[in-house]
């Protein structure tokens, strides 16, 4: 193999890693800002049981009255039902659809993933919960 063969191989090796990268990058400078839920979605109705539909209900009552300030640095500061909590995201994965990320809650590692859907639009998904999420202006 000739080195110009082998710089090209490597070239052509680099470019999905680098691709993979700034979307990343893209999708974390995007989320950068502040957030609050998504009051317009209305709890699910037609959900297959009764305990299905509680729940549902019960989250979106919850998650009502959320908001999320993430700043550069990777800290975020979450405001629910008044309570205050603050911590720090860490990156974990860049494959998949969105960005894998994770933070301690007190003792306890939570992970999750953020799809931004559009310039105002994200939604947060973990342990079979979807936020969704409009940018506060």
């Amino acid at each position: 193999m000739t080195a110009r063969t082998t710089l090209l191989l490597s070239l052509l090796t680099l470019v999905p890693i680098v691709s993979i990268g700034c979307s990343a990058q893209y999708t974390y400078t995007r989320a950068v800002g502040s957030w609050k839920s998504d009051t317009s979605i209305a709890p699910v109705e037609a959900a297959t049981s009764w305990v299905d539909r509680i729940r549902c209900q019960f989250e979106h009552s919850i998650l009502a009255d959320l908001e999320l300030k993430i700043l550069p640095s990777g800290e975020y500061t979450v405001t629910l039902s008044g309570r205050q909590f603050s911590g720090k995201a860490r990156i974990t994965t860049l494959l998949g659809e969105g960005l894998g990320v994770a933070t301690e809650i007190g003792s306890l590692e939570a992970q999750g993933r953020i799809r931004i859907v559009d310039e105002n639009h994200m939604i947060l998904e973990g342990n079979g919960t979807e936020i969704s999420l409009i940018r506060c202006r």
